[in-house]
């Protein structure tokens, strides 16, 4: 398959299948709130959904450019074979943007993103295919001392050298292998999971208490009989449908609450907790995931940029460094995202920063149009600074005169000096 003018040749050895029932298998873990919590499991807690889906998100929006080195400058290495994998498709199946938002889930939840690197004859990368984050083991070769990376495919077990698989690591222990985020959090998911489920149960049943009925002695039914009438009175009453009936008693029966009613347990603080406690987990403020209670006109701007550069850069930063390790030489060539995308202002912010930086003299016309989408001018190109900018350490130019002037200037200094 050719794209960009460069053919995308597959490895020779059979390519894992990470699209069949094996990929989703895994361990889970046991909460004390009694929900077992697994990386699957976890996506079902919309707050730890919400959270995956936009840093996954932002960060497989962001371009991956491939640069070339020339001097002090950099340009865009689009003949590069890399270029075309990283910035439009890593594999003839995905796009760069699904391929990085599935690798960046993996970080997020299972705390390590596994790709195969196929290469061709000469050792070029030239596609990227992920793996089953829970399936791969990462040791060290007793006989090397080199990392290696055992593979459980649903074929069999699979070795690869540490040259063939590019690891996107979140925090570990030891700097190579990240920790699984939902093994570590299992109590504060599991909370919010039992949570939800409560809330779903509540409103199953017409979000209403359990109740008991007692009837007095001697007339209390048998055990058929109290099977019969509860079976009947959850059929009159029980479910959201029956919500609101008025319930009939007789024969002296009395009713009694047998638990606490949404409000009394403090239910909705209780989610809002678990929602923050969750975002924190992430580092994700509570607007981006919709939650707007302490979100303003005046400070959700800066949020976001907080978010920017306190979430998303420490992500990008590990992407950078693990494909100029594994797929660049990382001196001539290097791979960096476009961040502007995600830290632009508002209209008039940008515009404001665009006169300054056009009246100081870094920015031209054609550079501020670029950064708006816009096409170049004529004589666009052009760098302006102001007229009274000077070096630091020279005395400022003298101002220009015309002719007009200069011919007034004797006039002026004798009148001045008669006059005194």
């Amino acid at each position: 398959m050719k794209l960009f003018g460069y053919e995308l040749r597959l490895a020779k050895q059979p390519r894992p299948d990470p699209w069949s029932d094996f990929w989703f298998s895994g361990p889970s873990f046991e909460s004390s709130s009694g929900v077992d919590v697994s990386e699957d499991s976890a996506l079902r807690y919309s707050t730890v959904w919400a959270c995956v889906k936009v840093i996954s998100e932002d960060l497989a929006s962001l371009p991956l450019i491939v640069y070339e080195r020339e001097g002090k400058n950099k340009n865009r290495a689009v003949d590069h074979p890399l270029y075309p994998i990283l910035h439009d498709a890593p594999n003839p199946e995905m796009t760069a943007m699904q391929f990085r938002e599935a690798m960046q889930a993996h970080i997020l939840t299972w705390g390590n993103a596994y790709a195969e690197i196929a290469r061709d004859g000469r050792g070029l990368p030239t596609a990227l295919w992920p793996l089953n984050p829970g399936k791969m083991r990462v040791e060290r070769d007793k006989g090397t001392n080199e990392l290696v990376y055992r593979y459980q495919d649903a074929a069999g077990p699979k070795i690869f050298s540490k040259s063939d698989i590019l690891h996107i690591a979140g925090l570990g222990f030891n700097g190579l292998i990240g920790y699984s985020v939902i093994q570590y959090q299992a109590e504060a998911i599991g909370a919010g999971i039992s949570g939800q489920q409560t809330q779903g149960s509540t409103f199953k049943n017409g979000a209403q208490m359990r109740l008991a009925l007692s009837h007095p002695a001697p007339k209390a039914p048998g055990k058929e009989g109290r099977d019969a009438f509860r079976a009947e009175m959850q059929k009159e009453y029980g479910g959201s449908a029956n919500a609101g009936k008025i319930l009939t008693l007789w024969e002296g029966m009395t009713i009694h609450a047998m638990n606490f009613s949404p409000a009394d347990a403090q239910f909705l603080d209780s989610r809002k907790f678990s929602q923050l406690d969750i975002c924190s987990i992430f580092r994700v403020p509570p607007h981006k995931i919709m939650n707007l209670d302490r979100a303003t006109f005046s400070n959700i701007e800066q949020q976001s940029i907080s978010y920017v550069v306190d979430t998303i850069r420490p992500w990008a930063v590990r992407w950078e460094q693990q494909i100029n390790m594994k797929l660049l030489d990382g001196e001539r060539y290097f791979a960096e995202h476009l961040m502007d995308g995600l830290l632009r202002g508002d209209l008039q912010s940008r515009y404001q920063a665009y006169a300054t930086a056009r009246q100081w003299g870094w920015l031209s016309v054609n550079d501020i149009r670029a950064l708006e989408n816009l096409n170049p001018v004529e004589s666009g190109d052009q760098y302006i600074v102001p007229m009274n900018m000077t070096e630091a350490g020279k005395p400022p130019p003298e101002p220009k005169q015309d002719a007009t002037q200069a011919d007034e200037a004797p006039k002026l200094a004798e009148e001045k000096s008669s006059a005194s």
